[in-house]
């Protein structure tokens, strides 16, 4: 769900895949980031991507 979610979200008919680097870094990197920093995952441990109500959610 969540590859569906970034494939929609970073493709443009203009620009095909190009903006992709965009949406993962607007709504991977950073949110899990602050996953991260805020301690709601653990860094040592796998981290599973999911999608939920257009959002992207992190476990482990």
């Amino acid at each position: 769900a969540a590859v569906k979610l970034l494939a929609g979200a970073g493709y443009d008919p203009e620009f095909g895949a190009r903006p992709v680097k965009r949406a993962i870094q607007n709504m991977v990197l950073n949110p899990l980031s602050k996953e991260i920093i805020a301690r709601r995952v653990e860094r040592d441990k796998p981290i599973v991507l999911d999608a939920r109500s257009g959002q992207i959610v992190f476990n482990n």
